[in-house]
């Protein structure tokens, strides 16, 4: 199965082996992949090219999911907001789909679309 190549994909993780991981799996199917590890450069993403789908990581301090998922949204309404962390159950925000992390290219393709 391939990915619609005008679907774009923003990753947003401080850690750049779970950046790193999250690409190699989407890149292999002909998705067309942003990384960064800082939110500032994520909201910058965001504004200059908003993405379909965002992967953020709960791992940043101080992060807001609902203004980071407003941001995202008043930029693409039909955006979709995906949040990873090593562990869900301590996630702070349940009302959007959490991956686990490290990632499992299943379950990635499928959240994203693949």
């Amino acid at each position: 199965m391939t990915f619609e190549q005008n679907k774009k994909i923003l990753i947003v993780d401080p850690d750049v082996n779970s950046r790193a991981l999250a690409v190699q799996m989407l890149s292999k199917q002909g998705c067309f992949v942003q990384v960064t590890g800082d939110l500032d450069n994520a909201y910058y993403l965001i504004e200059k090219d908003p993405p379909h789908y965002v992967l953020l990581s709960l791992e940043f301090r101080n992060l807001d999911v609902a203004t980071f998922n407003c941001v995202l949204l008043n930029r693409r309404p039909d955006a979709c907001l995906l949040l990873a962390s090593h562990d869900p159950e301590r996630a702070p925000v349940k009302s959007f789909p959490i991956l686990i992390k490290p990632y499992q290219e299943p379950q990635l393709l499928i959240a994203v679309g693949c």
